[in-house]
C-alpha cells in the first residue's frame, strides 16, 4: 500500500510540474533567422561592434606593454558596479596591464563626466595630460 501511494504522489508531482511548464508565460527560445545565422557562422559579423571598442581611441596613445593605472568614477572595489569597465578595458588593451589601484606613472581616465574625473584625479594625485572626451583621457602622476 505504501509503495502505491508513493508512486501516485510522484506521478501527481511530475504531472503538475509538466502542466506548469506548458502553461509558462515565458516564450520558448527562438532560433535566429537562417540567413543571419549563416552569415555569422561564415564570419560576416562586420556590423557587430568589437568588444571593448569604446577604448579604441585610447589605444594609439598608450604604450604597447607595461602597466598603467585605470581611474574610474569610484575607487576600485572587487564587487563594485564599475568593475565591468575595468574588465572590458583590460581585455581590449591586452597585453597592457591595467592597475585599478592608482599608483603607476600614467593613468587611463574613464569617468562619466569631467567633474567626476577632476575629483578623482585630485583624490589620486594625477593631472590630466590629454582629454579624449568628457571625463575620459590620459593622466600622469604629479
Amino acid at each position: 500500500m505504501r509503495f502505491n501511494i508513493r508512486n501516485i504522489l510522484g506521478y501527481a508531482f511530475w504531472a503538475a510540474a509538466a502542466w506548469l511548464i506548458v502553461r509558462s508565460p515565458f516564450p520558448a527560445a527562438q532560433n535566429p533567422p537562417r540567413e543571419a545565422a549563416a552569415q555569422l557562422l561564415l564570419g560576416g559579423d562586420k556590423d557587430l561592434p568589437e568588444f571593448g571598442a569604446t577604448f579604441a581611441p585610447f589605444k594609439p596613445f598608450l604604450p604597447r606593454k607595461g602597466r598603467i593605472s585605470f581611474i574610474m568614477d569610484y575607487p576600485f572595489h572587487p564587487y563594485g558596479t564599475t568593475i565591468e569597465q575595468l574588465y572590458t578595458a583590460q581585455s581590449y588593451l591586452v597585453p597592457l596591464i591595467l592597475n585599478p589601484e592608482p599608483g603607476e606613472k600614467q593613468a587611463l581616465v574613464f569617468c562619466s563626466s569631467a567633474a567626476v574625473a577632476e575629483r578623482r584625479l585630485s583624490e589620486t594625485g594625477y593631472r590630466m595630460t590629454m582629454v579624449l572626451a568628457d571625463g575620459k583621457g590620459l593622466a600622469e602622476k604629479i
